[in-house]
């Protein structure tokens, strides 16, 4: 078996999604949100480690860390999970490949320690246990484990010598996400004074990026003459400009630079390098349509 676990890579998205999904789907004591979590820690910047277990060009198993508060002030523990791991994967010793990689992770970063919610006879192996002082509301004391790792003044290869904080532990707020909401009929009104100028020197109004709507977000953007966006990148999202007035020259991916005018459409795969330049006298608008919806942490400046 020759499994590779690496870094998540935005082309993992999806595949991360469905090894969740179906690791978590016959298991007890589950809501049944944590492929939601990992795309909430993922929008909010706070994965730490987002590791993948690849079989053959196959994701087969993921493992995510996150901070965690404690209530005494403690600072750099991690909370790990969820980890998971394709059912035809199982038992063949794939979990412990992530949790060795992401707990090595930890100690490179001169974490301080890492806790985790599960079966304490799995998790001892890594020398996890129970830690009277350690508390996390509403969990059996007995099923949350603590691992002091290294100590901020010894070696990242070394176990810290000092006993674990005490209190009480909060996990990042992505651990309450449940997945969207079920999309209903709407009509959205957009506000012309709700435009802004970004970074990449466009001027953007945001006419449709909800949670409710994963799919698809709308946003009008205005690039104003003589000006050229940044080149950039979306990470896992499809873009299309849908050009509404004014006259372009738009740079995408290997193609030569070609002038776009009123009905052009621009497809832009995920990934793909992409500018555009107002070559004209008056404003160019178009409508940039974004799938899956448009989040910040999808933006790559690659100037």
């Amino acid at each position: 078996m020759n499994v590779v676990i690496r870094e998540e890579a935005p082309s993992d998205v999806a595949a991360i999604h469905r090894v969740t999904v179906a690791a978590f789907r016959n298991a007890p004591h589950t809501d049944h949100t944590e492929q939601f979590i990992v795309e909430a820690l993922r929008e909010a910047r706070a994965l730490t480690v987002s590791l993948v277990a690849e079989q053959d060009g196959r994701i087969v198993g993921h493992v995510a860390v996150s901070p965690v508060s404690i209530s005494d002030g403690a600072s750099g523990w991690y909370g790990l999970g969820p980890i998971s791991v394709a059912p035809e994967w199982q038992r063949q010793g794939i979990g412990s490949l992530l949790m060795q990689a992401a707990l090595r992770r930890l100690r490179e970063a001169r974490a301080a320690g890492c806790v985790l919610l599960g079966d304490p006879v799995w998790y001892a192996r890594f020398g996890f246990r129970a830690e009277p002082d350690l508390v996390f509301p509403g969990a059996p004391p007995e099923y949350f484990l603590a691992l002091p790792l290294a100590s901020h003044q010894g070696s990242p290869a070394s176990p810290s010598c000092t006993s674990p904080p005490r209190g009480v532990v909060t996990y990042h707020e992505a651990f309450g996400a449940t997945g969207p909401e079920p999309m209903q009929p709407s009509i959205l009104s957009c506000d012309p004074g709700e435009e802004f100028l970004t970074e990449e020197r466009c001027h953007i109004t945001e006419l449709s990026n909800s949670p409710a709507d994963q799919a698809l977000s709308v946003a009008l953007a205005r690039v104003e003459p003589g000006v050229a966006t940044r080149w950039h990148r979306l990470r896992g999202t499809t873009e299309r400009y849908v050009i509404l007035s004014g006259e372009g020259l738009v740079e995408v991916g290997d193609l030569p630079p070609r002038i776009v005018t009123r009905n052009d459409v621009v497809v832009i795969p995920p990934g793909c390098r992409q500018r555009i330049t107002n070559c004209g006298t008056v404003d160019l608008v178009f409508h940039a349509l974004c799938t899956p919806r448009f989040r910040p942490a999808a933006y790559e400046d690659s100037e």
